[in-house]
């Protein structure tokens, strides 16, 4: 049973997110440093990706914690 669709939306690994007082994090990679972000999550896809509404511009990179 299908519950939803998005097109053309920014997504990212749920692997890649921490939470803290109810908020959503990554770590963006910029100039060589990792600097923590808040970002606001939509939609839960299949295989542990997640939908990006705010916080990130395609092309930005981020870390993933191994």
């Amino acid at each position: 049973i299908k519950t939803a669709k998005a097109d053309n939306v920014l997504v990212i690994s749920e692997s890649a997110i921490t939470k803290k007082d109810n908020k959503t994090f990554v770590q963006v990679i910029k100039d060589e440093k990792q600097e923590e972000r808040e970002i606001q999550v939509g939609l839960k896809g299949s295989e542990g990706k997640v939908e990006v509404i705010f916080g990130l511009l395609e092309g930005e990179e981020i870390a993933i914690p191994r």
